[in-house]
């Protein structure tokens, strides 16, 4: 591809990305005049494809529908499999026409307020029975949907689902060549990947476990848990999962172990000042060592005793009788 058919697709899509589709067609009609004189089928293929949603968000379905549907001819022509299921998708989807769009909007829309509103389990439930049709609504449709669908998913603690939905939904930006969307799918993925949210599976997994009374599961989590926290220089994480280690220890009859995790747990979370940590942790070791620390006022009533004891008279020792 020339240097000015290339600078011609990057106006393009920098003004689909602003939101400025008159600009992006001013850059594509002369991009497909030259594509086609120079008889380049898979510029031809890149420039029909960016007419396709050009023509959309201009409001010419027809214009949008017709580019789409070159877009995938050539793509069979190039034997290229992904852009033939691409621009497939993206064809099916103007073919629907915008009725099928608005109602998909209209989904993501109530989705999202259930987010806002704390209720990530029902914004999920919302979006996952719609994947299929936002997939044959097009490329655009499907990461908007997967990638609002990844963020339910993980805040309702289904980590390993969210990963996929976002990654998915990442692989499509990446196609479009959407570098927005890139950006934003790329740190929910980094996000999701991280070692922080591994733990915090692991601790709600584990959780589940002891709820249901199986500790040596919980244990088998919550140890690899602590182990990726400690070699990941996650304090906080580490504290969390090490007291909940302690609780399943002793659940399984474990009690010095958990004596000693509990006591780590303690250290972490000083360590790092996390004082509601320590406030919770101070507790649970202290419960495990056997006895409560004593309260203030325990202590002020071991002072008064120690300072009544003092005042007391010594009593002499009598001389002994000699034998």
């Amino acid at each position: 591809m020339d240097t000015t058919l290339d600078a011609y697709l990057k106006a393009a899509l920098k003004a689909l990305h602003a939101g400025i589709p008159q600009d992006a067609l001013a850059a594509l009609r002369p991009a497909l005049e030259r594509a086609v004189a120079a008889a380049d089928d898979e510029a031809e293929m890149l420039v029909q494809g960016l007419l396709a949603p050009a023509h959309q968000h201009s409001g010419d379905a027809a214009s949008a529908l017709a580019a789409a549907q070159r877009a995938h001819v050539l793509a069979k022509a190039l034997g290229d499999a992904d852009s033939v299921a691409y621009y497939g998708r993206l064809a099916d989807a103007l073919a629907a026409g915008p009725d099928a769009m608005r109602e998909l909007d209209a989904l993501l829309d109530a989705a999202w307020a259930a987010l806002e509103a704390g209720d990530p389990a029902r914004a999920a439930a919302t979006l996952e029975p719609e994947v299929a049709r936002a997939r044959a609504l097009g490329p655009g449709a499907e990461a908007s949907l997967s990638g609002l669908l990844a963020q339910a998913l993980s805040q309702s603690g289904r980590i390993r689902d969210a990963r996929a939905h976002a990654a998915r939904a990442l692989a499509i930006a990446e196609a479009l060549g959407d570098a927005g969307a890139r950006g934003h799918f790329g740190e929910l993925v980094a996000l999701l990947g991280s070692p922080a949210v591994d733990v915090q599976v692991a601790c709600e997994e584990a959780g589940r476990h002891l709820e249901q009374h199986r500790p040596d599961a919980a244990i088998a989590l919550l140890e690899v848990a602590c182990d990726e926290a400690a070699a990941a220089d996650l304090p906080g994480p580490e504290a969390s999962a090490r007291g909940l280690l302690a609780q399943a220890l002793l659940a399984a009859g474990r009690r010095a172990e958990a004596r000693e995790q509990a006591h780590i747990a303690l250290e972490v979370a000083r360590r790092v000042g996390d004082e509601a940590a320590v406030q919770g942790l101070v507790g649970l070791a202290e419960a495990l060592d056997g006895f409560p620390a004593p309260t203030a006022t325990d202590r002020a009533a071991t002072d008064r005793a120690a300072t009544d004891r003092e005042r007391l008279p010594v009593a002499k020792p009598e001389p002994s009788e000699p034998n």
